[in-house]
């Protein structure tokens, strides 16, 4: 059995545990996921041309693959181009 908990901290704000791990977090824009041990994972860092980066993490903390990333925003909201 296992436990989710979702909070909002704030409107723009979130956090997903696992368990009482925290595994996720958004800060709009920016979106970050936890290793167990609590070391970012993966992460998405905007720019403030409408690009972004995506960067992928080993459990000691250092980056081992950087993508970069076109986005859009509609509504306000940044939207993230697949393909």
């Amino acid at each position: 059995m296992y436990v989710i908990r979702d909070e909002m901290v704030t409107s723009l704000y979130r956090r997903r545990y696992y368990n009482d791990i925290l595994v996720y977090e958004k800060e709009a824009p920016r979106i970050t996921y936890f290793y167990p041990n609590g070391t970012i994972l993966v992460d998405y860092s905007p720019n403030s041309d409408g690009t972004g980066y995506w960067q992928l993490y080993d459990e000691q903390g250092q980056v081992v693959l950087k993508q970069q990333q076109p986005c859009y925003y509609r509504n306000g909201i940044i939207q993230h181009m697949h393909g």
